[in-house]
């Protein structure tokens, strides 16, 4: 958040960490799955903000399988990305999503 010109670290415990917004730039593993699926991604101006917006029930119809199958289907591919870097490492050890929600120790705050 960005305060008389100073940048300011908001922490908000209670708000599920990760890289959010990579599927609406380049091309990456959700975006490409939700092209092959037909799952349509809307952008909506809000104020000074777009919103994208995707239909639930078919986001849940044709996406939940590929994540039971795919545990990183919501990560990044970028190689220096903190949280997704961990998240992989998380999956690769543990064979599934490694965390509830909030509970995780890694990623963001983490130093590898």
């Amino acid at each position: 958040m960005k305060l008389d010109d100073r940048v300011v670290v908001v922490k908000a415990p209670k708000y599920p960490e990760g890289h959010r917004s990579f599927y609406a730039s380049i091309p990456h593993k959700i975006s490409k799955q939700m092209e092959e699926t037909g799952v349509e991604l809307k952008q909506v101006p809000l104020g000074l903000s777009d919103l994208k917006l995707v239909r639930a029930r078919d986001f849940y119809d044709e996406l939940f399988p590929v994540l039971q199958k795919e545990a990183d289907l919501f990560l990044c591919d970028r190689e220096g990305c903190p949280f997704c870097t961990w998240a992989r490492k998380q999956i690769a050890s543990e064979g599934r999503w490694p965390m509830k929600i909030g509970t995780q120790t890694g990623g963001n705050d983490s130093e590898e």
